[in-house]
């Protein structure tokens, strides 16, 4: 259970990365939430990315990389902080 959260977690990171990269929403009620969510993120993007990494490396320390799911779950992290610096 806590590997899928895990991986879910580094999903939604990743999502708004992207979103913050090229707003998910176009048209309709969903651009108000690709907005409230992308905004901030690609304003504060090393913020975002230096609070990312300090979990990353809490979640290193701990050892939750070293399953599979873990690992997949931090290169999806790495992918979000690579956004992230084409943002900034």
């Amino acid at each position: 259970m806590a590997e899928r959260r895990r991986l879910l977690a580094a999903a939604a990171e990743l999502l708004n990365a992207a979103n913050a990269v090229k707003p998910i929403g176009r048209r309709g009620y969903g651009t108000i939430l690709a907005f409230a969510f992308g905004w901030p993120t690609s304003e504060n993007a090393p913020l975002v990315i230096t609070g990312s990494a300090l979990d990353a490396l809490r979640r290193a320390i701990r050892g939750d990389y070293r399953s599979a799911s873990g690992r997949i779950s931090l290169l999806l992290k790495t992918i979000s902080w690579a956004l992230l610096v084409l943002v900034h």
